[in-house]
């Protein structure tokens, strides 16, 4: 009984990360066709310290 709770449990993890993979993946993918024509570039460069990241944004 105890077992088949916790599988429950377990299963409805799993859906709820299903889920929300599947929205944050379609998300994603309305962003990125809002974007796509975005003129825009992004650079980066190492530094001794770290990382360097620029963005370049062209307004028409």
């Amino acid at each position: 009984s105890q077992l088949i709770r916790s599988r429950r449990a377990h299963v409805e993890d799993w859906i709820a990360v299903l889920v929300a993979n599947h929205l944050f993946s379609g998300l994603d993918a309305y962003v990125s066709a809002n974007l796509w024509d975005l003129p825009a570039e992004l650079s980066v460069h190492p530094t001794s310290t770290g990382t360097n990241v620029g963005l370049t944004l062209h307004v028409r």
